[in-house]
């Protein structure tokens, strides 16, 4: 999968990835610590009929939001490794469990990062945590550099319903795995949808 993942640090231990929420996206790698905060790392070949573009986080985002059943704690384009990626920051009104995502798109794939804090928002450490990911393969990013405008498109909306959105609401009831669908759905969704 051109990638490999570290753990943190001493008091981490590695989970087997079946033990995972099964969502269709692979599960690459699943550890935990002793404070309960958790790493699942993901990855799914992108199909040529996929299209990824430049508003492919911000409608992910906003399909999240749109539930009500997270708060958005932040969200930023970055560059991480040299892909143009996207951090989100989530607090579940549910359970409090804090939630933050950083997605790639490189190599033909998705790549996804979630870092889960039971004690709340996850804060700095997640930054600790992402930078023991690392490509294998020099990455080939799907996306061209982030521009400022792209911030603009990351403005959270009510007008209008998608697709994402009605399953995240069919999603919610399943607590904080029915989030870790939804991100796998929403992402594979928003692809199909630009790519028709």
């Amino acid at each position: 999968m051109d990638c490999s993942f570290t753990l943190p640090g001493k008091d981490w231990e590695w989970l087997d990835p079946k033990m995972a929420p099964a969502p269709a996206v692979r599960v690459l790698a699943f550890v935990r610590n002793h404070t309960g905060m958790k790493v699942v790392l993901r990855c799914d070949p992108v199909k040529p009929s996929e299209i990824v573009g430049r508003r492919t986080y911000s409608n992910f985002a906003n399909c999240i939001i749109k539930t009500g059943q997270w708060k958005r704690l932040g969200a930023k384009h970055l560059s991480f490794q040299g892909v143009p990626s996207y951090r989100l920051d989530l607090q579940s009104t549910r359970d409090g469990y804090g939630h933050s995502l950083l997605i790639a798109f490189s190599n033909n794939r998705a790549y996804i990062l979630q870092v889960i804090d039971s004690r709340g928002p996850v804060g700095p450490d997640a930054d600790a945590i992402f930078a023991n990911f690392a490509f294998t393969a020099p990455p080939k990013p799907m996306l061209p550099p982030h521009d400022d405008d792209d911030d603009q498109d990351d403005a959270i909306t009510s007008a209008g319903t998608s697709l994402p959105q009605k399953a995240g609401e069919f999603l919610w009831g399943l607590g904080s795995v029915g989030f870790v669908c939804l991100i796998i759905f929403g992402a594979w969704a928003i692809i199909r949808i630009r790519g028709s």
